[in-house]
């Protein structure tokens, strides 16, 4: 159904959901969904912490003509010395297989 371009930015904020959740569970709008608004704010998370970006793309929200969106996803190659690392790797680490 597409994402409204007022919206493009704001479906990454945490608990933000694009429509009245109380419609999610009627049988019309039930393909939508009722998540908790946390799985795109997690995922740009993930993604920048790797020195990445993530965006959304949409040419509108219509439920009659149901445009769709499209996600983007880009990650670097080597991340950068800034880039936030969670855990690091050593070559003893209990989670990697000895050689």
């Amino acid at each position: 159904m597409g994402i409204a371009h007022e919206n493009l930015e704001l479906i990454f904020q945490k608990f933000y959901r694009g429509f009245d959740p109380t419609l999610h569970s009627t049988g019309t709008y039930k393909f939508m969904g009722a998540g908790p608004g946390l799985g795109l704010t997690i995922a740009r998370g993930v993604i920048e912490g790797h020195g990445g970006r993530v965006w959304a793309e949409s040419p509108g929200h219509s439920m009659t003509d149901f445009p769709g969106a499209t996600f983007y996803i880009q990650l670097p190659v080597h991340p950068p010395e800034t880039a936030q690392r969670v855990v690091m790797a050593s070559e003893e680490s209990p989670t990697r297989p000895r050689r």
